[in-house]
């Protein structure tokens, strides 16, 4: 039974002298149910991965920087109106980001952001090019298979 392309359908009963039994068959989704579910899903990896922080090095140094609306608006604002920040890595270490210092973070968080985008678009590219089960069962294993990288 794949939880992602079939769903169960029953119960169909068996009597015996002994007590019932219930019994399903997995049957396939459509095609479109499918292609809807696994757009959502697509989204919602991105939005995770999107959101879960890239490490930016600075000064021969590696830093990890949030990278949620939020904290771009804020690195943005810096920079528009070309302030230095005290950004806070951890309860008492903070790191001096100059306006160029924050221009490096801010692009580098810019790039990730795109190619999250650009990966759920090659997804929903792929999903929409296919017509049948097999081919969106392909696309759910090569995304398992690169989530696990």
């Amino acid at each position: 039974y794949d939880l992602l392309t079939q769903r169960l359908h029953g119960p169909f009963w068996t009597f015996t002298d002994a007590g019932a039994t219930a019994s399903y068959v997995a049957e396939d989704l459509p095609v479109e149910a499918v292609k809807n579910f696994m757009k959502e899903s697509a989204s919602s990896l991105r939005w995770a991965k999107e959101n879960s922080g890239l490490d930016v090095e600075l000064n021969g140094n590696t830093y990890k920087f949030p990278t949620d609306v939020n904290n771009r608006l804020v690195l943005q604002q810096s920079i528009t109106l070309n302030n230095s920040l005290n950004w806070k890595l951890g309860r008492d270490n903070w790191l001096e980001l100059s306006v160029e210092d924050t221009t490096t973070v801010l692009n580098s968080i810019l790039q990730h952001v795109q190619s999250c985008y650009d990966w759920e678009k090659t997804i929903n590219d792929q999903i929409n090019s296919s017509s049948s089960l097999d081919q969106l069962r392909a696309i759910i294993l090569s995304i398992k298979t690169s989530m696990a990288e």
